[in-house]
């Protein structure tokens, strides 16, 4: 016969198994939803769990490679600001341009795109690619120095503005950054004419050449240094006023380089301008550059293409790199 008081406790046991049951299911099914209907009658919508994302390595920083077949477009898209993107396909040219982004050599940008071509010119002349404080400085052309610091040589300010550091004309501001420009390189060191277009940054001539310009500072042809007078371009009588475009020319790799490109760590430096009276408008006035087609100036109206590093024997002067001051970034008036 079975126990009367047993199989009352065992009901009781039961009830008390499912109740726990059913508040267990409750307290889950409150905890993985929402009110989201606004109501506040108690209809619940679920919600899905959100997944963790997973962790991305560290951004690469290594030294461009040399390739000539990558392609990018180094504008970011600003609903306020007009990119590459936004030009006429007849507007954009192909740049060989290796410093500028961590991967890739050639850049794709319109000439009337200036906000990119300005800011291309300046990530050129501080390695953005590499971010390493490692920028490029132009040796003087009397620099024999291992460390180049140790002797003259001109560096770019926060401005991008050219200003010579030394032991003559410190801290003078010699050439003002006007703008980026497209420029296609002259010839290397073989003489060969090149068909490869670039970043050239257009700049103004500060001083005089004897007397003083409108801020009171004495012509560079006082300062009685040869180097100078090469570099402001004395033999042209360059002034206050007058334009210029300065590129980097990598056809004039140092001897030791150029066989082994890979690892060029000199550079030629390149000036280009016109000096022809009958072509003013191009000695003076930025606006035949800035946002202009290049062909429209290259070839007719930069009569005059100086490579400051063709004879090693006579100046010194090439691009180098260095690590930076920080004191390079003040603007030197």
């Amino acid at each position: 016969m079975i126990n009367t008081k047993v199989l009352k406790f065992s009901k009781r046991i039961a009830i008390i198994l499912l109740v726990a049951a059913f508040s267990i299911v409750g307290i889950v099914a409150c905890g993985n939803t929402e009110d989201i209907s606004g109501s506040g009658n108690g209809s619940f919508t679920q919600i899905p769990e959100t997944p963790v994302p997973e962790k991305t390595g560290p951004l690469t920083t290594d030294l461009p490679s040399f390739g000539l077949d990558y392609k990018t477009d180094i504008s970011t898209k600003n609903p306020e600001t007009p990119t590459t993107e936004d030009f006429p396909e007849n507007t954009k040219y192909e740049i060989y341009a290796p410093f500028i982004t961590p991967k890739g050599n050639y850049l794709i940008v319109s000439y009337l795109d200036t906000n990119s071509l300005n800011d291309m010119w300046k990530k050129h002349i501080t390695r953005a690619g590499s971010n390493d404080n490692i920028r490029w400085v132009i040796r003087d052309g009397d620099n024999r120095k291992t460390n180049p610091k140790d002797g003259n040589y001109y560096y770019f300010n926060k401005n991008a503005d050219i200003v010579h550091s030394g032991n003559y004309a410190n801290g003078i501001k010699l050439k003002e950054f006007v703008g980026g420009v497209i420029v296609k390189y002259n010839q290397d060191w073989t003489g060969t004419v090149s068909d490869v277009w670039t970043i050239g940054g257009l700049y103004k001539t500060v001083l005089n050449k004897d007397s003083n310009n409108s801020a009171g500072r004495q012509g560079y042809g006082k300062y009685n240094n040869k180097n100078l007078n090469e570099f402001m371009r004395a033999a042209h009588n360059r002034e206050e006023g007058d334009l210029s475009i300065m590129l980097m020319n990598v056809g004039y790799a140092s001897v030791d380089d150029r066989y082994n490109f890979m690892f060029s760590y000199e550079f030629g430096v390149d000036e280009y301008y016109s000096f022809l009276k009958t072509d003013n408008n191009y000695r003076k006035d930025a606006s035949y550059f800035i946002g202009k087609n290049p062909s429209s100036y290259y070839d007719t109206k930069l009569n005059a293409k100086i490579n400051h590093s063709g004879n090693l024997n006579s100046y010194n002067f090439r691009f180098i790199m260095t690590e930076a001051e920080n004191w390079w970034l003040t603007l030197v008036p």
